[in-house]
């Protein structure tokens, strides 16, 4: 896994994991802004780095050779870690995980394994699998059910381009993985200030991973915006969405169990 360092000189270190089906470097704005405050860690996400190749595979592998490439580096201590979409899955394993001290996480309509049925989240990665790979098929004319949640051109393109790139079997992995990591029994987060964020567009697709969020992590803050959903606000704008992170990161810190 590859990562990318800014604001180096700052002592504290802000994880920010991407969403999927984009490249990393659409967070430029965003990850420039929030550089001239923290040290911003930024790993390619497996699956979607076209200059090493490979496939995503699964959230807890994703999770273990990020938390592997922290502790090579030093970072056992964190000040904060921001995933949006399946990076927010990312980010809500790495609390279940332990292996690095987070202080502050940010779960920006990340999804969370379904704590029903296995069906049923077999008939969720099945929907997600086959929105996207239609979506595939119909790059460059439209993005099939996927348009539906894009806001703007500029969204559009870079998500064409991506899908273009991206390999069948990630497609699967990230559908399948996303809706199926495992959680532990009792619950994670503690010692971290948790916030789940969503958009008021998102309630009711994001019904299920809120309530999952609250039995999994009871201290987690559900935070709603009345704005559009995650991609479009960082992407279009950065400084009022480095700002509500900057916030986040300046609220206490619950004391560990």
């Amino acid at each position: 896994m590859r990562f990318h360092e800014f604001g180096t000189d700052s002592p504290d270190i802000l994880l920010v994991v991407q969403p999927r089906l984009v490249t990393w470097d659409v967070l430029l704005p965003d990850i420039r802004l929030l550089s001239e405050r923290y040290h911003v860690v930024v790993p390619v996400l497996p699956g979607h780095d076209f200059q090493d190749g490979g496939d995503f595979w699964s959230v807890e592998r994703t999770a273990k050779e990020l938390e592997d490439g922290l502790i090579a580096r030093g970072y056992l201590d964190i000040l904060g870690a921001l995933g949006i979409d399946i990076g927010g899955s990312v980010v809500v394993r790495l609390l279940a995980d332990s292996r690095i001290r987070i202080m502050h996480a940010i779960i920006d309509e990340g999804v969370l394994p379904h704590q029903g049925s296995s069906i049923v989240s077999k008939l969720e990665a099945a929907r997600d699998y086959l929105s996207y790979e239609a979506a595939k098929l119909s790059v460059p004319k439209g993005l099939g059910r996927l348009a539906e949640h894009i806001s703007s051109e500029e969204e559009r393109g870079i998500i064409c381009g991506t899908l273009q790139r991206i390999s069948t079997r990630s497609v699967w992995n990230l559908s399948a993985s996303c809706h199926s990591y495992e959680l532990p029994k009792g619950p994670i987060g503690g010692g971290s200030a948790v916030e789940y964020w969503y958009a008021e567009g998102s309630r009711k697709r994001r019904r299920q991973d809120i309530r999952t969020v609250e039995q999994a992590i009871p201290t987690a803050k559900i935070v709603k915006f009345p704005d559009a959903h995650p991609l479009e606000f960082a992407l279009h704008h950065a400084r009022e969405y480095s700002l509500r992170i900057q916030h986040a990161l300046a609220q206490p810190v619950p004391a560990a169990c």
